[in-house]
Formats: C-alpha cells, sequence, structure tokens
C-alpha cells in the first residue's frame, strides 16, 4: 500500500498548491476595484483616441501610395520622399534600375569580328607583343627606355597588326599602353581616338565594348577635364552596354581625375552635380536589387488593396505596395521612423493631448516599462506587425499607474507560479512513465538475453556430446557438419557477447575505437562473408552484394571490427524480418561531397515511420516483433547508431509498408 499512499499524497499536495496559487491570483484580480475602474476608463479614453490617430495613418499611407501610382517612371525619378519601386505586368523591376549605368540590350548591338585566312600567325605576334610590352618598363632602373629593343619591337609588332580588323583593335590598346608607359599621353590619345573610330562598334572576348576603353583611356590621359565630362556624360546616359560594376568603376576613376584637375566654378558644379546623380544611382540600384529578390512574393500577394511586408534587410522597413488595374504593381519603403513622423502628424492633427506621446513598434515588442501605456492599437491589416501605442510623457502622481503595475505584477507572478507548477507536474508525470517504461524495458532484456544466450549453449553442448559420443561414426562429412555448427554457434554467441560488453562500456564511456584508414568496399564484402559463414546452410537467405562505381578507391578512416560488426547486425536484422527475400546490399559513393554510403535493404513487412525514432533506443523492440515472436534483444541497432556516429557517421532509415526497409550508414570519406 505504500506506493498507491505515496500517489496519493502527491496528488493532494499538488491539488492543493494549485489551489493556492489560484487563490492569490483570484485576489489579485479583484484588488482595487474602485481605482481599476477609473483606470479602464481612462484606458478606454485613449484607446479611443488610438484608433483614431492609426485610422488616419493608414489613410495617409493609401493616399501617398495613390499619389505614387499616378506618376510616371520619369516622374518618379524626382520623387525622394520614400524609396518607391515599380514591376510591371511580367514582373520586371522597371523602376529603379538595377543596372542604372548599363544600356539597354536593345538599343545596342556590336558587331561580331569573324577571324581572317592567317589569324593564327597574328595572334602569335600579338602574344609575343604583348610579352616585349610587359619588359618595356624593366629594361632600365631609372623607369621606361623609348629607345630600348623591347619598345621598338613591341611597337613595331602593334603597328604590323592595326590594319587588320581581327587584330586591330588589341594592337591600338597595346600601342596607347606603350606610349603611357613612356610618358607619351599625346600618342596615347591619338592611339584611342583612332580605337573609338574604327572599331567602337566592337567588343573584346570579355564583351565590354572598346569605345567604352577608348573612353577611359581618353579620360586618363588627358590633362584637361573635357574627356572625363565627356565619358561621365555618356555614363549617364546609358550609352555602354558592359558590365554594371565596370560602368561604376569608370565614373568613379574619371569624377577622381576631375577632382585631381582645377576646374573652373561652372566646371565645378557639373561634377558636382554627377557626382551626386551617380550616388543617387548607386543607392537605387542597390534598392532594386533587394526588391528583385521578393518580386515572386510581392506577385504572389499583391491585390487591389494596400498589402504590406517587413523588409528582409531590415527589420525596421517595411515594404508597402498596391496591385494597379493594367496589372502593374506600385509600392515604396515605410521606415518605422517616418511612420512615427507620420503618426506624431496626424496626433497633432487630431489635438492630441499635451501630457501624451504616440510611437509606431512592432507588435512582438515589449512595452516600455519606463511610462505608463495608456493604449495599443495594430495597424492592420495594413501593417499587421506593427502598432501604435500612447504612452505618458511623464509619469503621473496620482498612483493610478502604480495601481495598473501592481495588478499587472501580481497576474504575471501568479500566472507564472501556475505555469511553473504545471510543467513541473508535467515533468514529473513524464519521467515517472519513463523510468516505468525503461524498467519494463530492461526486464524484458534480461528476459529476452536469457533465451539469446542458452540458445546457441545449448546447441554447442548437444552437438559436442554428440561428437564426444561419436554420434557420426566414421562418417567424417556428418562429423564436419557438426564441427560447423559448433562453431557458427560459436560465433552467434560470441556475437551477441560483444553486443553486451559494448553497451556496457559504451554506458560507462570507457569504449576505446582503433581507427584507421580502410578501404570502405572491403569492410562490406568482409562483413557479407562473415555473415553467410554465421547463417544455417539450409536457411540461409541470398546476400546481394552491389559495388558502385568508384568504390574500390574510397577510404574512410574508422575501426574496421566494428564497422563490421555493425553490418552483420543490420544483415541479422534483414534476415529475420526479411521473411527469407534475398537481401540487397550496397556499396556506393554518395552524392553527399565526400561521403560513403553503406546500405543493407530487405523486403520485409517494414517499419511503420512512428518507429523511426523508437527502434535506435536501447532495449527497444516494436510492436511487431514481439508479436512476430522474433527473438532480439534490442541493443543492436542502438549500439549501431552509437558506434557509426561516434566514427563521425550517420544512420539513416528509410521504409515503405509492405515493401521492406532499407538501413544506411554514411560515414567520411578520407581525401587522398
Amino acid at each position: 500500500m505504500t506506493g498507491p499512499r505515496r500517489t496519493l499524497l502527491s496528488i493532494v499536495a499538488v491539488i492543493a498548491i494549485l489551489l493556492s496559487a489560484g487563490g492569490i491570483a483570484y485576489m489579485s484580480s479583484i484588488s482595487y476595484p474602485d481605482e481599476l475602474g477609473i483606470i479602464d476608463a481612462r484606458f478606454r479614453k485613449h484607446q479611443e483616441r488610438a484608433v483614431q490617430i492609426a485610422n488616419k495613418l493608414r489613410a495617409q499611407i493609401e493616399q501617398n501610395l495613390e499619389y505614387q501610382a499616378s506618376l510616371s517612371l520619369v516622374q518618379l525619378a524626382a520623387y525622394r520622399e520614400q524609396p518607391v519601386f515599380a514591376m510591371n505586368e511580367d514582373d520586371d523591376i522597371v523602376f529603379p534600375l538595377a543596372q542604372p549605368f548599363r544600356a539597354d540590350q536593345e538599343a545596342v548591338q556590336q558587331e561580331g569580328v569573324v577571324p581572317a585566312k592567317g589569324f593564327q600567325s597574328r595572334q602569335r605576334a600579338l602574344n609575343r607583343a604583348r610579352s616585349l610590352e610587359h619588359s618595356v618598363c624593366n629594361v632600365a632602373k631609372d623607369g621606361c627606355a623609348r629607345n630600348a629593343w623591347d619598345y621598338r619591337s613591341a611597337t613595331a609588332i602593334y603597328e604590323g597588326l592595326t590594319g587588320y580588323s581581327d587584330t586591330g583593335a588589341e594592337a591600338l590598346l597595346g600601342l596607347a599602353r606603350i606610349h603611357r608607359r613612356v610618358s607619351e599621353a599625346g600618342l596615347a590619345g591619338r592611339r584611342y581616338l583612332q580605337l573609338a573610330e574604327q572599331f567602337g562598334d566592337r567588343v573584346n572576348e570579355s564583351d565590354i565594348p572598346y569605345r567604352l576603353l577608348a573612353d577611359i583611356g581618353l579620360s586618363e590621359v588627358n590633362t584637361s577635364p573635357t574627356a572625363s565630362f565627356a565619358l561621365l556624360r555618356k555614363l549617364v546616359g546609358r550609352q555602354y552596354q558592359a558590365p554594371n560594376a565596370l560602368l561604376e568603376v569608370a565614373a568613379y576613376a574619371a569624377l577622381k581625375n576631375l577632382k585631381s584637375m582645377p576646374l573652373g566654378s561652372a566646371e565645378q558644379g557639373q561634377a558636382e552635380s554627377i557626382e551626386k546623380t551617380f550616388g543617387l544611382a548607386q543607392r537605387d540600384s542597390a534598392f532594386a536589387s533587394r526588391i528583385e529578390t521578393r518580386r515572386m512574393e510581392l506577385r504572389a500577394s499583391a491585390g487591389p488593396t494596400v498589402r504590406s511586408l517587413v523588409a528582409p534587410w531590415n527589420a525596421e522597413h517595411n515594404i508597402v505596395y498596391r496591385l494597379l488595374p493594367d496589372n502593374s504593381i506600385r509600392g515604396n519603403i515605410l521606415s518605422e521612423k517616418f511612420l512615427q513622423k507620420m503618426a506624431s502628424d496626424a496626433a497633432v492633427a487630431l489635438g492630441l493631448h499635451q501630457g501624451l506621446l504616440v510611437r509606431v513598434e512592432a507588435m512582438q515588442e515589449g512595452a516600455n516599462r519606463s511610462n505608463a501605456r495608456r493604449a495599443r492599437v495594430s495597424l492592420g491589416p495594413l501593417l499587421p506587425h506593427l502598432a501604435l501605442l500612447l504612452w505618458d510623457q511623464e509619469k503621473s502622481g496620482d498612483g493610478f499607474e502604480d495601481i495598473a503595475e501592481a495588478r499587472r505584477r501580481h497576474r504575471a507572478i501568479t500566472g507564472g507560479l501556475v505555469i511553473v507548477l504545471v510543467l513541473g507536474l508535467w515533468v514529473t508525470i513524464r519521467g515517472a512513465a519513463r523510468e516505468r517504461e525503461l524498467a519494463r524495458l530492461k526486464s524484458d532484456f534480461v528476459s529476452t538475453v536469457s533465451h539469446e544466450l542458452k540458445t546457441p549453449l545449448t546447441s554447442i553442448r548437444m552437438f559436442a556430446l554428440m561428437l564426444q559420443e561419436r554420434v557420426a561414426g566414421d562418417d567424417r562429412e556428418r562429423e564436419s557438419r557438426y564441427h560447423g555448427i559448433i562453431v557458427k554457434e560459436s560465433e552467434r554467441l560470441g556475437l551477441l557477447i560483444a553486443n553486451l560488453l559494448d553497451y556496457s562500456q559504451i554506458e560507462r564511456g570507457t569504449y576505446q575505437y582503433s581507427d584507421r584508414n580502410s578501404r570502405a568496399a572491403d569492410i562490406v564484402r568482409n562483413a557479407c562473408k562473415t555473415f553467410r559463414r554465421m547463417s544455417d546452410d539450409d536457411q540461409q537467405q541470398e546476400v546481394k552484394l552491389e559495388i558502385g562505381e568508384n568504390a574500390d578507391e574510397a577510404l574512410v578512416r574508422v575501426d574496421q571490427e566494428i564497422i563490421v560488426q555493425c553490418l552483420i547486425n543490420l544483415l541479422s536484422n534483414a534476415a529475420k524480418y526479411g521473411e527469407g527475400k534475398a537481401i540487397s546490399v550496397q556499396a556506393r559513393l554518395s552524392p553527399k561531397p565526400n561521403i560513403f554510403e553503406m546500405t543493407v535493404s530487405d523486403l520485409g513487412p517494414g517499419i511503420p515511420s512512428s518507429e523511426h525514432a523508437k527502434i535506435f533506443r536501447e532495449f527497444y523492440r516494436s510492436p511487431e516483433a514481439i508479436r512476430s515472436a522474433i527473438q532480439g534483444t534490442g541493443l543492436g541497432l542502438a549500439l549501431v547508431k552509437r558506434h557509426v556516429e561516434a566514427q563521425g557517421g550517420h544512420v539513416l532509415v528509410s521504409s515503405i509498408a509492405g515493401k521492406g526497409a532499407t538501413f544506411t550508414i554514411e560515414l567520411p570519406m578520407v581525401e587522398v
């Protein structure tokens, strides 16, 4: 009676504690009734005012978006109150531009180059000239030598190649580079002009227009700002079909050149205006790239009413957007700071009491405990993740806030106490159930192990006595069969004892692994060979071994004997549950990088998905195995999982009801 009495006393104690906590919660809820009534009335008044402000704020947001939707793309470029974007019916971001300096694909047609006869020899000559060019400035310690042999040879080769359409552009570029190395800026500038005139409509091997390269070169060699201004105007006018990153680099290089030159006041103003234009374009480009990643989400959720979502790049930014009648989408970014300003303006327009302040905050954020909260209103469905709050500018001295705070504090403490008690009760009940289950499993395990040990020992003793009594007589074949049975049963008994010893050492944390580099395919072959030897000849199931492509060369660093033992455990399970059907074993390289897979598949009844996690627990045996009277200790799969994970691998199981089960051992490969 000790157990039931103890259980009854525990239940009575828990009920007493819960009743006490409930009483405290009730008393705290009915405390200060008159004062709380005044507080509630005042709170309702502020709540109504907060609703009015929130409605006006939502109306202003919708009006702003309606106004932005009426603007053309040109007008949007001049609209700078908030970052605005426009997406057409094909889901393309048409404003702002993700590549603001790159020309449209349709606007520029680049001409290809068809190599003429003798191109290979000219290409070799071009490579020779480039090699000589690199050594032009290395022939003298004090700088570049214009009369050096490398200089004369390189320029002569380049000059000979400028007349050909397939090598002329690169030759002119080479000449320009050499002239710049030897400080011949005038000659370099003429070469760039010649390049732009003859090959301006072509691109190099990297799809960069020669006209762009020529214009960049002119801006760098000219001492006057004319070339730099010309390059910048072309960049602003999007006249180059080239990577946007290269165009940005060219722009800032040209601006840097201008800053190093003496400029007049008018030219200085032009440079500052262009620099500002480039800065805005770069900001818009980053904004367009961010919106680009949300196109599908915007299209899927856009509707005729205004929608919003939190910007993934900044939790304080909100994307507000709407679907227009032409199936395009317009939207903008509203920061919490900007929304705060709009809310404050709305509060002023409505004549908000001077003692209160309005705030816009995320819904999940807690109230600021330094001030007493008066009201909180969600801005949804327009901005469901934000709320509008009214706060006291200064904590009043009438004590109402203290009363409300005391009530909240009492409720929080009481509620926390109840939650802790309930959780403690749940954990206690769950732990007790687990302990009972573990005790039952251990009891079943002792019974099962006794039977598992008794079976092979009985066979060994019986056949040993038969040999001792010379039952086989002079029949050597029969005598050999008796010996074979004794050996197989001994191996089976040894495997069972090894599992028990392994589990004991693992539980104590004293198990030692002998890791060494081994061929993974050989481990699988060894396991299959050992399993066939241990199986009964008259009940032996077919084991189909398949070695994948390049699997023979794979190396793993493991304790080979342990992995063989794990595979034998899996093969034994497949034999038990496979209903006499063939067992499939595969050794192959995994689709995952640097992983080797060893799989054992049977064609038995399969394992329900609800059992996949349980079968790897110690002593656990599935209800199906118990009903089928299939012998086992419940340790095999638990040891497989622990051994493999200790070797840095993983064990996976997949099964379809009625179609068998597949166990996969994944091991990391050693890089040769």
